[in-house]
């Protein structure tokens, strides 16, 4: 029977796509009300054929086979052909079974059939649109008979949620039906494992763990099936089962049908039952086209097609036949603005590249063109193809304006794929090619970690242009970080070098978006001068970059911080009313963004605010999710001064995956050490071991390690990271705590020793002193209690301050320091669980009274 002859004798079973939105919409506190269960029908327009065109291709196979022709073919002649001559193998009302089986003996080989069929296959819009229902709550659990692996892909591509994939028995009793994650549960399996049920026969049965969690799932819930024929006896006999009790499938079943679908005996007895209704849609993309665009904001394709380097995917959409005939004015749409944002993304990148330094370019159409593909090669990850096809191209002996953008091109191919040396390789070659060009010094800078190769190539950079204030502002940080990370050679020279190149930078470009400005105000406190002049120095500062404008990022931030630094609660209080009281005159500047940086700054300086009110006022701003920089300070609020890792983590999920820079990536990180969360750790670890830099990597990996007790490792990642820098002496203050933690004292004192005499125990290295007489201490040795008083009164932090007074021996005084520590930033729980100059605070067990401060 086909569904429109089901839908004129049962007219009060229809209920439309229409319903299903008001359906959804019925949420409490965003919990979802409805799963969703996907058949093969939803996986026809990502290129995988239906179930339907696997027996019609079988059955011809077959029948040419045993006739030698397909004279006189259709295909009900063959159903009657089989039926009478091959009846020992051949059941007419299973006739998906009967021919895989025939063609294809074992398991094994129907498993290696499905691999071959689901393979690089790309997920169709309507996975988008699904997603983006998941990733806005509507949504959280999908259930699915196919072997593709289409759904995970998608959220791949189009969420920085990672679902909870299960597709084999062992993985589902672990299943959490209260995580917030998303679930897909593949109810035959998965072809890469050899469990997989690839005909009916072997669906007759699930296994009693996944049937199990089936059920459980669907407890309280609603379902919508699409693209699902019913065919399976074992998913049926289950929905069957569970229609009897009132909690299951308690807000309805909704099964999908395409116009002309045919509908099983089995289907349409269970389309009589309570609860269960039919809804005809257009198709699987188009009934999640328009779920998304009636219950979401619209779905942002270009920003996570066109950032996360899968134009690939775009290319699909764009070519994909179903889709180009879809009825759906929505898909329609959004393909048309892929289309043109594809063509506009690959322009925009090239156009910007070949103005860069006001580069006058005259290229033919054909070379264009060609750029154009070779960037496309680098934004879908074929690097080598990319390589291959630019060094062709430069052979070819090209333009002048044409061989420079051809090695840029070439460099960015061979740095995207981790080949640093070859990169380098066209940096020179760029360098002989055009000797005025500062472009390859700076690239070079930017892959070079040992900050003295770093500074020299950027002082090359400037005795070529004298006038581009970048360059300037890259020699500083290089100065200043060498000096950050230990580096006390020539200590006051480069302080003197980094404010000379800080001056020259602001002097070239004195706007507020230089951020020499940050640079130089960090500097200050790294002079050897007293507090007052510090002070002055920086209120002059502040009053230079307040010219022009009170309300920019710059001064926002830095005013904060400089108010906090010098203790003045009531000043930056003031400071961040005013901020608050000025919205309707910031409104052009992102006022959100703006006021999340004040609240973040003010925060971390310990202004008395409502700083949950203000999160929350700040989160039901729809522009706030658009602003990843915005995010991450709310988020840093949450979790320091509010103590919420779990809603700090849950708001860093808003940011898109390819957004996530390596700040919000540290802050992630942060709080899943807080929570102990050892599994979600390794997720951020491995997401900045792919996409940052070998510091970034190891710095991320030390923090793992240190939590989780790998002191071992966490002292050779310090080791790479010294190599790195060029020696060990940077790092002396952690390599020597690892060496502590690992009961090595000895070693630690004598490394700390050769630095601070060095330094002549010069008292602005506190962490290196303190552990120095920690070592010392923990040797049995006598400890300098007036060399560790000299650090309580120069130093603001209460966690510095509770391990001077532990390291003396003065345990009341170090619990309360920590309690104030806390109260300041909740994350510093992590630091008393491993902090070895806390030992004695952890012993006392003070540090189950203190959780409660968190």
């Amino acid at each position: 029977m086909k569904i429109e002859d089901f839908a004129k004798q049962n007219p009060n079973k229809s209920r439309s796509v229409e319903d299903l939105v008001r359906f959804l919409k019925t949420r409490v506190e965003l919990a979802p009300n409805y799963c969703v269960l996907l058949g093969a029908g939803c996986s026809v327009s990502s290129g995988i054929p239906s179930g339907g065109e696997l027996i019609e291709g079988w059955k011809r196979e077959l029948y040419s086979e045993f006739n030698g022709d397909l004279e006189g073919y259709s295909s009900e002649v063959a159903t009657d052909y089989f039926s009478k001559n091959h009846s020992s193998w051949f059941n007419s009302s299973n006739e998906y079974s009967s021919l895989f089986e025939k063609k294809y003996d074992l398991p094994s080989q129907r498993r290696m059939f499905i691999e071959q069929l689901v393979a690089d296959k790309i997920p169709s819009i309507g996975y988008a649109y699904l997603v983006n229902l998941v990733k806005n709550s509507y949504i959280n659990t999908i259930f699915t008979t196919n072997f593709d692996d289409l759904v995970n892909e998608a959220f791949y591509h189009y969420s920085d949620k990672r679902p909870m994939l299960c597709a084999h028995d062992s993985s589902v009793s672990s299943l959490n039906k209260t995580s917030s994650r998303p679930k897909i549960v593949k109810l035959h399996g998965d072809y890469l494992f050899d469990d997989i049920k690839s005909s009916l026969r072997e669906t007759e049965s699930l296994e009693e763990n996944i049937k199990d969690k089936f059920v459980e799932l669907l407890k309280g819930q609603g379902l919508i099936v699409a693209g699902y024929s019913g065919s399976d006896r074992s998913i049926m006999d289950v929905v069957n089962h569970i229609l009897r009790f009132d909690d299951f499938l308690s807000h309805g079943l909704y099964w999908c049908f395409r116009k002309g679908d045919y509908i099983s005996e089995d289907l349409r007895k269970l389309l009589w039952k309570e609860r269960v209704y039919y809804v005809v849609i257009d198709g699987f993309d188009e009934l999640f086209a328009k779920l998304n665009s009636d219950l979401c904001e619209p779905l942002s394709l270009e920003d996570g097609l066109v950032k996360n380097k899968t134009s690939k995917i775009i290319e699909s959409y764009t070519s994909n036949s179903a889709l180009l005939k879809s009825s759906s004015d929505i898909i329609r749409n959004d393909i048309e603005r892929l289309e043109k944002q594809k063509t506009k993304n690959n322009i925009s990148k090239l156009i910007q590249e070949m103005n860069e330094k006001n580069k006058a370019t005259n290229l033919e159409d054909h070379e264009f063109s060609m750029l154009i593909q070779i960037e496309s090669l680098i934004g879908d990850d074929k690097y080598h193809d990319a390589v291959k096809l630019g060094e062709e191209e430069l052979n070819k002996s090209p333009s002048p304006d044409l061989y420079a953008l051809l090695l840029k091109s070439v460099a960015r191919a061979y740095r995207a794929s981790n080949q640093d040396e070859s990169a380098r390789g066209c940096y020179k070659e760029l360098i002989s090619y055009d000797k005025n060009d500062t472009f390859p010094y700076s690239a070079m800078a930017s892959m070079e970690f040992n900050f003295t190769e770093k500074a020299a190539i950027l002082k090359k950079a400037i005795d070529i242009d004298g006038y581009d204030f970048s360059n300037y502002d890259l020699l500083a940080g290089a100065l200043i970080e060498s000096l950050e990370k230990g580096d006390v050679d020539d200590k006051e020279l480069k302080l003197e070098e980094a404010q000379r190149a800080l001056d020259r930078s602001l002097e070239l470009n004195p706007s507020n978006t230089n951020r020499s400005w940050a640079k130089k105000f960090s500097l200050i406190s790294k002079k050897s001068v007293s507090e007052e002049e510090k002070d002055a120095e920086k209120t002059r500062l502040l009053n230079d970059l307040k010219k022009q404008g009170p309300y920019t990022k710059n001064y926002i931030a830095l005013n904060s911080k400089h108010l906090g630094d010098k203790g003045c609660k009531d000043s930056v209080q003031e400071f961040f009313e005013d901020i608050l009281s000025h919205k309707e005159c910031v409104e052009n500047y992102r006022f959100t963004g703006y006021l999340s940086l004040a609240v973040y700054s003010a925060d971390v300086m310990g202004a008395e605010c409502e700083f949950g009110a203000i999160v929350d006022e700040l989160c039901e701003k729809k522009d706030l999710y658009k602003n990843p920089s915005a995010i991450f300070r709310c988020a840093s609020v949450v979790a320091k001064r509010l103590g919420d890792f779990e809603r700090a983590v849950s708001m860093l999920g808003k940011i898109h995956y390819s957004d996530l820079d390596y700040q919000s990536l540290s802050l992630l990180l942060d709080c899943y050490i807080a929570l102990q969360d050892e599994s979600k750790s390794k997720e951020v670890i491995e997401k900045v071991d792919k996409e940052f830099t070998a510091v970034a990597s190891l710095e991320s990996k030390i923090k793992y390690y240190d939590e989780f007790g790998f002191y071992a490792k966490a002292l050779e990642a310090v080791k790479s990271l010294q190599s790195l820098h060029g020696g060990s002496g940077f790092n002396v203050a952690t390599e020597a705590y690892y060496l502590i933690k690992l009961d090595r004292n000895s070693e630690a004192r004598e490394v700390l020793q050769g630095f601070l005499r060095k330094v002549n125990f010069d008292k602005s290295y506190t962490a290196e002193i303190v552990n120095y007489e920690l070592a010392c201490k923990n040797m049995g040795r006598k400890v300098d209690k007036a060399r560790l008083e000299a650090q309580l009164g120069g130093s603001r932090n209460y966690f510095v301050k509770a391990a001077v007074y532990s390291v003396m021996g003065k345990l009341e005084e170090s619990v309360e320091m920590v309690k104030q520590g806390l109260l300041e930033n909740k994350l510093d729980i992590s630091s008393l669980r491993s902090w070895p100059a806390l030992s004695s605070v952890k012993d006392k067990g003070v540090e189950r009274d203190l959780k409660l401060v968190v």
